[in-house]
């Protein structure tokens, strides 16, 4: 259904409950995180079945990233 995709936000604590609650009816939940000292730029959270994340959240400022 969905393949790694993902978004970029500005309040990454309430989208990480958000997709939780959003994502949870379809059989995906949050099964990785990584802070920005671990990734060496920004926080982001993985949504899945484990063990293979396929919808990404990372926090930034949306719309400063080019979809192509």
């Amino acid at each position: 259904m969905i393949d790694h995709t993902g978004v970029v936000v500005s309040d990454f604590e309430r989208s990480k409950s958000f997709y939780t609650a959003a994502l949870e009816p379809v059989g995906l939940s949050l099964i990785v995180e990584y802070s920005a000292p671990t990734t060496g730029s920004t926080d982001i959270a993985g949504f899945g079945q484990p063990p293979e994340a396929e919808f990404w959240l990372s926090l930034g400022n949306p719309g400063s990233v080019r979809v192509q």
